[in-house]
């Protein structure tokens, strides 16, 4: 899976005992000083969206199964001890912390040979065996794979208990009473030819926890809430699965004589991959409105969740705020718990320039890790306070549009009818772009961005790493690329003052030659000037 995805990496129910509580910055840095390591960026980030538990994805070859969060429950990441272990193996446990495990086999952070950037290493305690499996956390993500069987899909109307009876009379076949107790949801199974087949859904609770688990008072109310097992499809979708895939194709063919629409998941899911890339080709290249177009004449049944969210983004950006919330809340029960349908809900708000109704969803945004959010929730926070009426925002082109690209521009005018253009295109009109107003009364000037790099000679000549960053190359050596916060000096022309025009243009051609991911589009400037090197300071605001 690729570092854009994390998110979507957890398997769905989530077992309850398995969580953690909502990973903070103090549990992190009191995990970190425990186990005497600094743990992986990707991992934290993970472990942000949920604190442990179950993966969609496997690892190829592997019984990996599971992410230990961060916490006092069983499993955890800091709750380990080799002691009885040593004496099984010729090798070193000290400076292995396992993710998963079973107590004969674990899959570990391996940070025997470098103390800061670990590998991913399997250890297998009775046969006094190890492998490296990875080079680091991040080559480890790019591994897994999704884990989908050769389940058949079917598309229909129907409820499952519906569904059950159904197939009951074409295949001739008698369902035993469902099955609850493994995952949570229902799960109906029959031979079929003196084989075993099962009918489960794909929308399940988002968490489950069973009835004689001693938490289960505890935990018990966190399992009203549904999400599904695959958001990539259709939530009323239906999983048929055989213990013997060679009877696939005799139960297609069977379905399809009754007029039940059948497809198996890997060929479903090979056709949504492709949509996705698609997408994700025409945002990078600002075609938010081939996104919609193409988005809109999906069959409504086709429009899943992620789907749908990828649509609320495009008429953010394109924006069309009223359509993105019609959007986006045509799928609340599902965004709930996710930080960036939250954020796209306080953006669309905020934008329209209602800030009361944009404050909840920021803020669940920034509950759940979305560090994009922060700075919107302080604005809008700021908002409300008596001294915010009267008080001029400091922020520098918050209401001008631009996106970074890779182009580099050798003619300042060019860059301007581009600037009025890209205006044009997103407000309607130019009239809030004004390339002569003077926006910063100094000679010399700081920017802040975020970007990520892959070596030291990716930073131009008038850039440095923040503080927290430069030492990361020898932190993280084997890392391919480094995600970095890169100050950038920048000097007016006129040796007195910076225009709007001057300023966006220097600060784009900072950012030509690095990699932004998905955050491209142009915010203003963090209200809050900082002093950084005796030079004020301005971090540059990107949104996705």
């Amino acid at each position: 899976m690729t570092l854009k995805n994390l998110q979507n990496i957890w398997r769905a129910p989530k077992y309850l005992p398995y969580l953690q509580p909502q990973l903070t910055n103090e549990i992190l840095e009191n995990a970190e000083s425990q186990i005497g390591f600094k743990l992986p960026h990707e991992l934290v980030e993970i472990l942000k969206f949920q604190n442990g538990g179950y993966l969609r994805y496997k690892l190829p070859e592997s019984p990996h199964e599971i992410i230990n969060g961060i916490g006092p429950y069983f499993p955890s990441l800091i709750n380990f001890d080799w002691e009885e272990s040593k004496e099984y193996v010729s090798f070193e446990l000290d400076g292995l912390i396992p993710l998963d495990g079973d107590g004969h086999w674990y899959i570990c952070l391996d940070y025997r040979e470098n103390k800061k950037s670990p590998k991913i290493s399997f250890i297998d305690i009775e046969c006094d065996h190890q492998d490296v499996i990875a080079n680091s956390f991040k080559e480890y993500l790019e591994l897994l794979e999704l884990d989908v069987e050769n389940e058949l899909v079917i598309e229909t109307k129907n409820s499952i208990e519906e569904l059950a009876r159904q197939l009951e009379n074409i295949l001739e076949i008698t369902f035993e009473e469902p099955n609850y107790f493994n995952s949570g949801y229902a799960n109906y199974r029959s031979a079929y030819k003196e084989k075993w087949l099962w009918l489960t859904p794909n929308k399940v609770p988002q968490g489950f926890v069973r009835e004689d688990d001693k938490r289960y008072d505890e935990l018990k109310d966190q399992m009203d809430i549904f999400s599904l097992q695959y958001p990539e499809i259709n939530e009323n979708a239906l999983f048929l699965e055989l213990s013997e895939e060679s009877l696939n194709d005799e139960l297609v063919k069977k379905l399809r004589e009754h007029d039940i629409k059948v497809t198996l998941l890997t060929e479903i899911m090979g056709q949504k991959s492709a949509l996705t890339e698609q997408l994700t080709q025409w945002h990078n290249a600002d075609k938010h409105t081939k996104i919609i177009q193409a988005l809109e004449a999906l069959p409504e049944a086709d429009l899943n969740y992620e789907l749908t969210n990828l649509l609320g983004r495009a008429y953010n950006n394109n924006s069309d705020y009223d359509k993105a919330i019609t959007a986006l809340l045509s799928q609340d029960e599902k965004g709930a718990e996710d930080p960036l349908w939250n954020f796209r809900m306080g953006y669309a708000y905020y934008h329209k320039f209602e800030k009361d109704n944009a404050l909840p969803y920021f803020q669940k945004s920034v509950l759940l890790g979305d560090a994009t959010a922060v700075n919107y929730l302080k604005w809008c926070e700021d908002d409300q306070k008596p001294s915010a009426i009267q008080t001029k925002s400091t922020r520098t082109l918050d209401n001008v549009a631009w996106v970074f690209s890779s182009k580099f521009y050798h003619d300042t005018e060019e860059f301007n009818q581009e600037v009025i253009e890209y205006q044009k295109r997103i407000y309607k009109t130019d009239e809030l772009w004004k390339p002569n107003e003077i926006v910063s009364e100094v000679s010399e000037l700081q920017i802040q961005y975020t970007a990520w790099i892959i070596k030291p000679t990716d930073l131009l000549e008038n850039e440095t790493l923040t503080d927290d960053d430069k030492n990361i190359f020898e932190e993280y050596p084997d890392e391919k690329e480094h995600q970095v916060e890169i100050l950038a000096i920048l000097k007016a022309d006129n040796g007195k003052n910076f225009t709007a025009l001057e300023f966006l243009l220097k600060t784009h051609q900072q950012q030509v030659n690095k990699e932004l991911g998905d955050h491209v589009f142009f915010e203003g400037t963090d209200e809050n000037l900082k002093i950084i090197n005796g030079l004020p300071t301005y971090y540059i605001l990107c949104g996705s």
